[in-house]
């Protein structure tokens, strides 16, 4: 039988295979990878770098298993980084990194492998008692496994250093030494070897860290031989195998070497968005910059995220505390954080936000979108339990966010041809607090049957199903009652971006996942859970699967919530419900829990919180049987199961009578109720939030089409809430954004009646920030020597300044008012006189209806009038 552990690791086997890109060269590695200088790398490449012919023998004789092979490698290695610092004006004695090695260190903390590195290549730390961990590590070196049967010749290909290196498939940079029929191309197998997977697990280490990697690299050594590896969310690639026992392999060897000395932390992988601040603790208007050293992340850290179109001021959010990780290798995920956000030479906020990235396909819809949907369908009482109060919404490509292969022109492996990069969802919303703080059970109640009522009226008004329902998604908000008092907790139902699409076969636990409790096959349906283990997806999705992961929440619930202290238990779960989080146990753990084999249930009910009793006893004891009954309908293996309801399970498992067996009663609300102006301003944000992420990946016309069909599609909504027009593209000048003056307001869009805030207010405001933007951006151009000829006309100075006096300012406003006035006032004499015309009219009219009135004949008279000429007709038709 194999193992989970071997399990697994053929799991990764094959999503590294699917995802491996071969061929690439080391000039582009190190160049788009590590970030080195060209001219750097010419000068490099154009100069050899001997090594000291004993050395090379004695890494050769531990390769035949006479001495350590670590220890005769780093010698040659110090050797090298010695010489190109030298020739460079360095002192290999002052680089901020080191080599660590296994011997005689204290192992790292690992979750997947056993064993570490050969070699990690770290930062140096100030600190002689901090050890080296993995969040820490810039690259690493593994040695692939010594073959005794295998010959080395150092010498003679020392030599000879035609037959060392193989040309490149891809190559973006110019090669140094292209010389014809000097390189034969080396096949490509797209194999992942054992060594090649160790290196896989060893990066997979490097995405548990704090600060989210964007991706891992690694150098394999297979003797004299050596490969360069990268890894991502989305793929893998590695070099061309070059050959160090040669004067040109010694040369790619040195450039490896020098330029993963030199990488900083974006270069090693380290998320580029990650950034420290200055001037926060100081209450002084703030900056930032990169972090060059991982040990200097703590305190006064943010994510910064690239400047999209439209956008004249760069927010950033302030990192307060990590709230939980899904983190994965080679597949999506999601990172929280609690934040405060921030403005650029502005101040951070006070109020404390909760920061979601999450990684999903390109062609999927971000979470505010799905909102608007749901938004326009769900009668406004719902909406309450929505995360609609979006403060920031944004999707970045992996273009946006330069991650390193999109600029290096590889082929993509024929399994990634036709699948689009995944994207980073970003959303900003207030800060809710998990299921375990509410406060009672009866609160706990009330919070739960918000989010399941919730999430059955999205499902069957706006046809959107969950999909994704854990302890995660389930949040509290303390609103304010209506005396303004007291707090009453709100139940507010998140993730609504993950969505019911199947999980990928390499989904196991993460250790941070399951560091705090549950991981994601912990609520997962026990049907689902078993698609998974035995088809590697889930085949079919239905709307009981997540009543069934509801019912998994208050079991869970019951055993690990201590609801009136606001605290959850330790962060290893009960043992008979550590089996829920694991991928080969999770469907059957909770198979018997149902069906009541070996006397499961009892054992639990053993481990229920005193203050759930009553939950267990009145909830889950009845729902139990609710989900054994459905479960024992289902058709076996060779029954005729045409008629069977599946979806339903005929008919037991539905939304009325889940409610009916906790004994709550639904609420029904009317959808054609009109909604209040808060769910007008919610759905403009929604809106707005939405025009941003499908611009940063679809482009403006395919997003503009989609709006228009999203309120053509909407009848009911009303014309306040259609979208407004896509936001003008800003003005770009060497980088910097030219602020447009503001326009005055129009004659007819002040009410003269004296408004606390007037738009001549907002106006005269508004030219303020105009003149201070133009201000600075004529300060940056002159600190980059920009000519002023050269300058956008608006922003060249006139005279001895181009800013308006604040005298001038008041007096252009002033001067407006009596514009407006004089205008109002000669609209109103041209009103009042054609009232009076038309009065005059009305009057001459009205006589003139009165005298014809006295000349018409009677209403008998003309009636014999027309008898007499009838019957002239008749008697006298042929005079």
């Amino acid at each position: 039988m194999i193992s989970v552990l071997a399990r697994r690791n053929e799991e990764l086997r094959t999503a590294v295979k699917e995802r491996l890109c071969e061929g690439v060269s080391v000039e582009d590695f190190v160049h788009h990878v590590w970030r080195f200088p060209l001219d750097k790398l010419q000068v490099v490449m154009e100069q050899d770098w001997p090594v000291c012919q004993n050395h090379l023998d004695r890494y050769r004789a531990t390769l035949e298993g006479r001495g350590n092979q670590s220890t005769a490698f780093r010698v040659i290695c110090s050797r090298l980084l010695n010489d190109v610092h030298e020739a460079f004006g360095m002192r290999a004695r002052d680089m901020e990194d080191e080599f660590l090695d296994s011997r005689g260190r204290p192992c790292l903390e690992n979750a997947y492998i056993d064993g570490d590195p050969d070699f990690v290549r770290v930062w140096k730390s100030n600190r002689e008692d901090v050890l080296p961990d993995w969040e820490s590590v810039k690259t690493l070196i593994n040695f692939a496994a010594i073959d005794p049967t295998r010959s080395h010749q150092a010498d003679e290909l020392l030599e000879n250093p035609e037959h060392v290196f193989d040309p490149p498939h891809n190559v973006t940079l110019p090669h140094p030494f292209d010389q014809p029929r000097t390189f034969q191309t080396m096949p490509t197998t797209n194999d992942i070897t054992d060594d090649a997977l160790r290196i896989a697990l060893y990066a997979k280490e490097c995405f548990t860290v704090y600060a989210d990697r964007a991706y891992a690299t690694a150098l394999l050594v297979d003797g004299f031989k050596g490969s360069l590896w990268y890894f991502d969310h989305h793929l893998a690639m590695h070099t061309l195998s070059l050959n160090f026992s040669s004067r040109l392999g010694l040369r790619y060897l040195t450039l490896i070497l020098f330029a993963m000395a030199k990488c900083d932390m974006q270069g090693a992988g380290f998320n580029p968005l990650f950034q420290r601040l200055h001037g926060l603790s100081s209450g002084d208007r703030v900056a930032w910059t990169p972090i060059e050293n991982p040990e200097k992340v703590g305190e006064d850290n943010c994510y910064i995220f690239p400047l999209r179109k439209g956008e004249k001021r760069r927010p950033f959010f302030v990192i307060d505390d990590w709230v939980d990780a899904a983190y994965r290798f080679v597949a999506p995920g999601t990172t929280t954080h609690s934040v405060r956000t921030g403005v650029l030479g502005g101040r951070v906020s006070h109020d404390s936000q909760t920061l979601k990235m999450t990684w999903r396909p390109q062609d999927e819809d971000h979470e505010q979108v799905i909102l608007g949907h749901i938004m326009a369908r769900l009668p406004y009482e719902w909406l309450a339990h929505l995360p609609l109060e979006v403060a920031f919404a944004a999707a970045y490509s992996v273009e946006d966010l330069e991650f390193p292969w999109t600029k290096m022109g590889i082929r993509l492996p024929r399994e990634l041809e036709d699948v689009d990069p995944p994207s980073l969802h970003v959303s900003v919303y207030p800060e809710y607090q998990p299921l375990w703080e509410v406060g009672s059970v009866e609160d706990f109640k009330r919070v739960f049957v918000q989010c399941i009522e919730c999430h059955y009226h999205a499902f069957r008004d706006a046809e959107h199903l969950h999909g994704a329902i854990s302890e995660r998604s389930l949040k509290v908000h303390n609103r304010l009652a209506a005396d303004g008092r007291h707090r009453r907790p709100l139940g507010i139902l998140t993730d609504w971006e993950i969505g019911p699409q199947p999980r990928q076969d390499d989904d196991a636990e993460h250790p941070m996942e399951i560091g705090h409790g549950s991981g994601p096959f912990t609520f997962i349906a026990a049907e689902l859970a078993l698609d998974i283990q035995v088809f590697g997806t889930a085949r079919m999705h239905y709307y009981r699967h997540d009543l069934e992961s509801f019912f998994y929440i208050l079991v869970w619930a019951s055993v690990h919530y201590n609801l009136n202290d606001k605290h959850r238990d330790a962060v290893d779960p009960h043992g008979l419900l550590r089996e829920w989080s694991s991928k080969e146990f999770s469907s059957r753990s909770k198979i018997e829990f149902i069906n009541s084999f070996y006397g499961h249930p009892d054992k639990i009910s053993d481990l229920v919180k005193s203050e759930c009793d009553e939950l267990y006893t009145t909830w889950v004891r009845p729902l139990r049987r609710l989900f054994r009954a459905a479960f024992a309908s289902m058709p076996g293996e060779g029954d005729d199961d045409e008629d069977y309801d599946f979806e339903t399970c005929n008919g037991i498992l539905t939304f009325d009578n889940f409610m009916r067996v906790i004994g709550v009663t639904p609420r029904r609300f009317d959808r054609d109720r009109v909604l209040p102006p808060w769910c007008h301003i919610l759905w403009r944000q929604a809106i707005q939030a939405s025009k941003k992420t499908k611009k940063s990946l679809r482009g403006k016309e395919m997003f503009s089409k989609e709006l228009d069909d999203l309120a053509e599609g909407n009848a009911a909504v009303p014309v306040v809430l259609q979208p407004r027009k896509l936001a003008k593209t800003a003005n770009i000048f060497h980088g910097f954004i030219v602020p447009e003056e503001p326009k005055p307001p129009a004659d007819d869009e002040c009410c003269m009646s004296g408004c606390a805030v007037c738009v001549y207010d907002l106006h005269e405001e508004a030219i303020g920030a105009y003149n201070e933007a133009v201000a600075a951006l004529r300060t940056s151009l002159t600190s980059l020597n920009v000519p002023r000829s050269e300058w956008p006309p608006q922003i060249r100075p006139k005279g001895i300044s181009s800013s308006p006096s604040p005298q001038q300012v008041k007096g252009a406003v002033l001067s407006a008012f009596e514009e407006i006035e004089r205008k109002l006032e000669l609209k109103r004499k041209e009103k009042e006189a054609e009232e009076a015309r038309i009065a005059r009219r009305l009057a001459q009219q009205k006589k003139r209806n009165q005298l014809v009135a006295i000349k018409e004949p009677s209403s008998v008279d003309t009636v014999l009038n027309e008898l007499y000429e009838g019957l002239r007709w008749v008697f006298f038709s042929k005079r």
